[in-house]
């Protein structure tokens, strides 16, 4: 599998306080996830991340991706780039404008955690957690790889590294068994994962 570029949300632009970098876990992800796929998107490019928050988050900036998810489905309240609908189509929409082919196939905290290892071999799964790391509320990381000797998964995580509980910033590359990541299943479903990732047509 081809190597991942990482960003930190930690130091992402915060559209003057508008909306903070505590808020762009998602957002963050979904930019390594798009660099994977696209040779002009590098994942470190934080003028180009900051471009796509402006995209899919309704709150700040030129209208776009965020606003058309939120119009068409009216119960989506609050920050847009939170939603994994809006995700969804922001990831789509990039890449389909690169000419790739295929969707985001979303699974809703019903996808098995030990599939994940299989679904690797294909490209990055971004998945939802909650309080992982000692942190308050969820939170998205980006699983790149598989390490099926050491049974764990290579993860970049933009808040650092959570078995510290954060106190290490550096998230690129971390390494979690899918048995540890089990206890922060969003729902409490512990075999099962939020998560998405791209299929190709």
């Amino acid at each position: 599998m081809r190597e991942i570029g990482y960003n930190s949300q930690r130091d992402n632009f915060n559209f003057a306080g508008k909306f903070s970098a505590w808020l762009q876990c998602f957002s963050t992800c979904a930019w390594m996830f798009l660099s994977y796929y696209r040779n002009d998107i590098k994942a470190n490019d934080d003028n180009g991340l900051m471009n796509y928050v402006d995209d899919v988050e309704a709150s700040v900036g030129t209208q776009g991706i965020g606003e058309k998810v939120r119009n068409k489905y009216n119960w989506i309240k609050g920050n847009t780039s939170l939603w994994w609908n809006v995700q969804k189509e922001g990831i789509e929409q990039y890449m389909w404008r690169d000419g790739h082919k295929g969707n985001i196939l979303f699974h809703d905290a019903t996808f098995p955690i030990y599939s994940l290892p299989a679904m690797l071999k294909d490209g990055p799964v971004i998945i939802g957690t909650d309080k992982m790391g000692g942190l308050p509320d969820g939170h998205i990381i980006l699983l790149c790889d598989y390490d099926k000797e050491r049974d764990v998964f290579i993860v970049n995580d933009p808040f650092g590294n959570a078995r510290s509980n954060y106190s290490d910033h550096d998230g690129e590359a971390v390494k979690y068994s899918p048995y540890w990541l089990r206890q922060y299943s969003v729902y409490k479903k512990p075999d099962n994962v939020r998560c998405m990732f791209w299929v190709n047509k």
